[in-house]
């Protein structure tokens, strides 16, 4: 069984080292880069589209093989990795959702950001600020769609029996803002459940991160190894 790692925004799929070299389990590794980062930075980077980036997961996923693999998805490429699970769920073995986005009732970008887009972009090549800068702003500019989107999606496709790890990092407790993130979390694992093929069989776990911050493949890799690993040794 392969595992599928995919960075959150902005981020080169090389920030899972520490997680990779951590796991211990059968398969393939497949460290996915979009355009402009990693190792795609001479790729011309371009705002997302929800259905495109899951069709680069599942190339990605059929590149070594046929069979499911387990999708590990950081921050906003949480969104991603659970509409590859929804679109195709035969590819798709297990989810593990690391301090995912979660966002409910964003609007599509419309013109005004779409144009935003643009002139930033315009201006980061100008000012040769690479092209890292240049897939962050067009990251930043398409979540509100990815949101939108995959919002739309749960309510047409229902998540498969699949198993999912949903990991919160929390760095204080006391914090409010930590708390209403944690708040966020669980209502994450409620949605996911209740929109499954088989609500009362759904098997989505919240493992709490305390002393974590958001990259939390970069503080706590044991952590994310380890649930990789339960996963993919009950899928």
């Amino acid at each position: 069984m392969r595992v599928v790692f995919c960075a959150g925004l902005g981020l080169p799929a090389s920030v899972w080292a520490p997680v990779v070299d951590r796991l211990s389990v059968p398969g393939e590794v497949v460290l996915l880069d979009r355009p402009g980062l990693g190792r795609l930075a001479h790729g011309q980077s371009r705002p997302l589209v929800l259905r495109a980036e899951v069709e680069r997961i599942v190339e990605a996923v059929l590149a070594v093989g046929d069979a499911p693999a387990v999708l590990v998805g950081h921050s906003m490429a949480g969104f991603l990795v659970e509409a590859t699970a929804r679109l195709h769920p035969e590819l798709t073995a297990g989810l593990v959702l690391v301090d995912g986005s979660v966002e409910k009732g964003l609007r599509p970008s419309g013109s005004i950001r779409t144009t935003a887009h643009a002139v930033a972009a315009s201006a980061a090549r100008r000012l040769h600020l690479g092209a890292a800068t240049e897939a962050l702003i067009a990251e930043n500019c398409s979540f509100p769609d990815l949101a939108h989107d995959l919002e739309h999606l749960r309510h047409t496709h229902l998540l498969p029996e699949i198993p999912v790890e949903v990991l919160a990092a929390v760095r204080r407790e006391w914090w409010p803002p930590n708390r209403a993130w944690l708040r966020r979390q669980r209502r994450l694992c409620t949605t996911l459940g209740a929109n499954s093929v088989r609500p009362e069989d759904a098997r989505i776990e919240l493992e709490i991160v305390w002393g974590s911050g958001h990259l939390v493949m970069r503080d706590a890799p044991d952590v994310v190894a380890a649930a990789i690993t339960r996963l993919h040794a009950g899928s």
